[in-house]
């Protein structure tokens, strides 16, 4: 705050008194008195916990909330909190906190103050029943508009219903002891891996001892991110996956999200850290488990929220071992399953499930017997009373632009099926069957921009765990030593490892968990290194790990592999490490390494732009290259033919910036493990001069079943 007798900030090099102040000061008591008036003249205020996605300096500060209350359109008082429990009673806390505190800048209270939560209305109840406010819950809609400008002006963005990740997990307020059963669950359900026999949508209805009830959603069938999802509301689950673009975000989600997601931190994160001082489990270097909420109060996870995600966590790996069978058929054949009602014999959670189409069928579809369109919440999809479908559904798909056209369509076919005014149980009975026909046809077909897979197979691939041997991606891990020893993977991590042993199993390692520098001046003696890499290092005096990024990436691969393990001040050659340097088992150090590259290290570590699509469906990639890569072929002519079109999308839009990427994250990794031959066209050393094709070793050493 300026001083009386300071320069005034305006620069007209008077002191403040003699210029601005009085203007200023009139202002902010014209300002005040508008607030009293909309304090005074508005019945009804509302008040609310936005959650923001920001970093705040106070290191006190965990998970960063406002506290609005606001009355019409005017904002009353704002307050951003640094931490904020997650139950119902410290919300409506924080909330009566906040509107005592406007009340007393205004000198009014309100007759009615709104909040968006039930059970935070029930908390607020006692606490204003002492200054006569009548507490009701209501969606609030000019808050919303309040909290979006919050948040657009604090975050530089904003989203509705509110979105909340914490980097650590002491952030949620949550007892140690409970988040580290949280982390022994997590671990338990990605060792089971349900992705691989169940699909995002195959979401059965889950029924705790405690009476909650929520939908539960796999992630990781669309390969992209793995971990478990908890709907509220069904509803809102068939919403995001078919009727709502993907930049909408949660836009209208009606009901809670809680959603469990594994991640690989990198090495150093505060995140890694907690977990290692709390000595939390964790199943890997991809399965730190983080956790999201999206429209809970305060953008908080009580303790009731987070008993039911360890439930289920356990829970439903046991409901897909135990019905795997049916839920692969249903996914291959696109036949509905009969209804499952299935009770896991150790939480006594009931688990419903009725086929893909059951997660709406249960919630917001309803029938008007007195209209002839069909309901969905607050806005009909389709009138049919003016609909000419002449019984071809399919030529009506056409004025559908949005992403549920498919939708839409079964709604026609069906109606046209049933005629206008059908009975409820027959149109959820005709449309459910429409919906699994159009994509059951579509799943079994080859199509042209999938290289002549159909989706099924493709989806076969991207699944595959190429560590099994009856996976739809098949690797030899038994090939002969010669085979496999002129590539660079196999000669660099012999090195590494051999070097270890030389020193009784263990390098020196730095603080910030780097090799030590002279490990790496004697790596650099032994290391396989392209020509311009080899010419930079022989003139360099002082070199890091960091600064050979090929060492730092082969270091790291061991660690994720179990050949070395991290301990204090060093790196430690572990039993797999050691046996694994037998020059007779060179075929499964090179199998271990390989899998390892390419399904648990990130091969964007390390570099600006992040393309995690293009790594995970590399298996296309192997499978099409052994076609189109023949010849010689440069990046920015293969990058289409061997990439699928999805994850084209979600990488650079520039092409050439996408084939440099491509070349490097995916081709010359392939060419270290020798399964590409690479060569250069010309004396420049950019990635795009680069030419390949494939070696002999890749037909011995994978093979594809679909």
């Amino acid at each position: 705050m300026t001083g009386r007798n300071e320069p005034c900030p305006c620069g007209s090099g008077r002191k403040y008194k003699q210029c601005c102040a009085k203007a200023e000061i009139a202002q902010e008591r014209s300002q005040r008195e508008m607030l009293r008036d909309a304090a005074t003249s508005e019945r009804a205020w509302a008040v609310d916990a936005v959650p923001l996605m920001i970093g705040i300096e106070d290191r006190s500060a965990k998970r960063p909330v406002a506290l609005l209350v606001t009355a019409g359109d005017l904002i009353l008082k704002h307050e951003l909190l640094g931490r904020l429990g997650g139950e119902a009673s410290d919300v409506a806390k924080a909330l009566e906190s906040a509107v005592v505190d406007a009340a007393r800048e205004t000198g009014v209270y309100p007759q009615v103050l709104r909040v968006r939560h039930a059970e935070v209305a029930d908390a607020l109840v006692p606490l204003m029943q002492p200054r006569d406010v009548v507490v009701e819950t209501d969606e609030m809609p000019q808050l919303a508009n309040a909290a979006l400008g919050a948040m657009q002006h604090l975050a530089g963005h904003s989203h509705w219903p509110p979105v909340c990740h914490a980097e650590l997990w002491n952030a949620w307020e949550l007892p140690r002891a409970l988040v580290g059963d949280v982390f022994a669950a997590a671990a338990a359900f990605y060792r089971s891996a349900p992705w691989d026999d169940a699909s995002n949508l195959q979401a059965p209805r889950a029924e705790l001892p405690s009476g909650r009830v929520w939908t539960c959603s796999m992630l990781g069938n669309a390969g992209e991110v793995f971990g478990l999802a908890l709907y509220s509301d069904p509803w809102d689950l068939f919403e995001r996956t078919m009727l709502v673009e993907p930049t909408d975000g949660f836009k209208g989600l009606r009901g809670r999200l809680i959603s469990l997601t594994f991640d690989s931190p990198v090495a150093g994160h505060d995140a890694l850290r907690e977990a290692r001082v709390h000595h939390w489990e964790v199943a890997g270097p991809s399965a730190y488990p983080e956790l999201m909420t999206v429209n809970t109060p305060g953008g908080g996870v009580s303790r009731a929220d987070i008993e039911d995600l360890i439930a289920l966590l356990r829970a439903f790996p046991s409901f897909v071992q135990a019905h795997r069978d049916a839920l692969l058929r249903e996914e291959r054949t696109g036949n509905p399953v009969k209804p499952i009602v299935w009770t896991d014999p150790d939480s006594g959670v009931v688990f419903r499930y009725a086929g893909e189409a059951s997660a709406y069928e249960s919630s917001a579809l309803e029938f008007d017997d007195d209209a002839d369109d069909i309901d969905f919440g607050d806005e009909a999809l389709y009138d049919f009373s003016d609909a000419e479908t002449d019984g071809d559904p399919d030529r009506d798909v056409a004025m559908f632009d949005d992403v549920g056209s498919h939708m839409q369509a079964a709604l026609l076919a069906a109606m046209s099926e049933l005629g206008p005014n059908p009975d409820r149980d027959a149109f959820q009975e005709a449309l459910s069957r429409q919906l699994q026909n159009r994509m059951g046809d579509y799943n079994c077909v080859p199509q042209p921009h999938l290289g002549g897979l159909s989706p099924v197979q493709v989806r076969e691939l991207l699944n595959s765990d190429w560590l099994k041997r009856d996976g739809a991606v098949r690797f030899r891990d038994d090939l002969p030593a010669n085979d496999v020893a002129h590539t660079d993977w196999i000669i660099n991590a012999r090195a590494l490892l051999g070097l270890a042993q030389e020193r009784d199993g263990a390098l020196g390692a730095t603080q910030a968990g780097n090799l030590k520098l002279e490990v790496v001046k004697e790596m650099l003696g032994r290391l396989k290194l392209d020509e311009v890499m080899v010419g930079y290092f022989g003139a360099a005096k002082r070199i890091t790990e960091q600064d050979v990024f090929p060492l730092q990436m082969l270091r790291v691969t061991c660690e994720f592999a179990g050949l070395l393990e991290p301990a204090s001040n060093r790196f430690e050659l572990t039993d797999t490490g050691r046996a694994l340097l037998d020059p007779a088992r060179a075929g499964s150090l090179y199998h271990l390494l390989f899998c390892t590259v390419f399904q648990k290290l990130n091969l964007s570590y390390g570099r600006p732009l992040q393309w995690s699509e293009l790594q995970y469906q590399a298996a296309y990639t192997l499978y099409r290259l052994r076609t189109v890569a023949k010849k010689w072929r440069a990046p920015q002519d293969l990058l289409e033919d061997v990439v699928l079109p999805f994850a084209l999308e979600q990488g650079p839009q520039n092409h050439e910036t996408a084939s440099v990427i491509f070349a490097v994250r995916i081709l010359d990794p392939l060419a270290a493990f020798g399964l590409l031959e690479r060569k250069r066209a010309g004396k420049d050393t950019s990635p795009l001069k680069y030419r390949y094709r494939m070696a002999p070793l890749a037909g011995k050493f994978l093979a594809f079943a679909l």
